[in-house]
């Protein structure tokens, strides 16, 4: 694939010196300072800018699609969208595709210009060497970190969304489980919400699992909860956030 991909801009400088056959120079350029030598230097570094983006994040294997996605699908989001975005040792890529594969824990980027066949070939990207990435779903835009996690037996290492990180962190697994209707595999997409502080993590079902995590402050988190009118159970992202501030600002330093 990178092999095609590399050769294509070297016949077409190559269509183009045989345009201006015997000015080229010791250096591949041409000789002269016409408008078709600043074509050529730009399309040379269009390409190879390319070629050195595309090569940092196609840092991985090729990803082979194992469902039927006219059934079911275990990638988020559905659908294109190309307003993703990734950091990988550092460097930020914006404006790329990517998607989650929420069965295998996998981040998949699709390059419109790595073809096969005239259709786009996916890459899973080396998830040791991504700090963050971001997508869209629902008309949000969701962070994801990869976290490793010792000493829990129910949960293991892996991408998580980051939705609050303070004294204390609110993150969400976004899962698939896979079950077999009418011979086909079919993928149950799932979210699992956690608090973690210097404690553990915790598993958030109702208003219990969540005071369990302030076990030092529970009246007092409770009041918030009630004057805010906040029902745990139901509560979205950004009213367990707004406990989790609570909570991390009435601590003692």
């Amino acid at each position: 694939m990178k092999v095609l991909f590399l050769f294509s801009p070297f016949f077409f400088l190559q269509f183009l010196a045989a345009q201006s056959a015997g000015i080229i120079n010791a250096d591949g350029w041409l000789k002269d300072d016409s408008a078709l030598s600043e074509q050529v230097r730009f399309i040379y570094g269009f390409y190879e800018s390319r070629m050195k983006n595309s090569n940092e994040i196609l840092n991985g294997r090729e990803y082979e699609y194992y469902f039927y996605p006219q059934i079911s699908s275990p990638l988020i989001p559905v659908g294109q969208q190309h307003n993703s975005s990734i950091v990988i040792k550092g460097k930020k890529f914006e404006g790329i595709m990517l998607k989650y594969d929420t069965y295998k824990d996998l981040v998949v980027y699709f390059d419109p210009s790595n073809l096969i066949n005239s259709l786009i070939c996916p890459v899973i990207i080396n998830k040791y060497i991504i700090d963050e990435f971001d997508i869209e779903l629902s008309n949000e835009k969701l962070k994801f970190v990869y976290l490793k996690i010792k000493g829990n037996e129910k949960l293991k290492s892996g991408f998580y969304e980051m939705v609050y990180e303070g004294k204390s962190k609110f993150i969400i697994k976004h899962s698939s489980n896979k079950f077999i209707r009418e011979g086909r595999d079919n993928y149950d997409y799932k979210t699992i919400p956690y608090v973690v502080n210097s404690t553990g993590y915790y598993r958030i079902r109702g208003i219990r699992s969540l005071l369990k995590v302030f076990s030092d402050h529970v009246s007092e988190v409770r009041k918030f909860i009630k004057s805010s009118n906040i029902s745990v159970r139901y509560a979205n992202k950004n009213q367990i956030s707004e406990i989790l501030k609570f909570y991390d600002n009435y601590q003692l330093p």
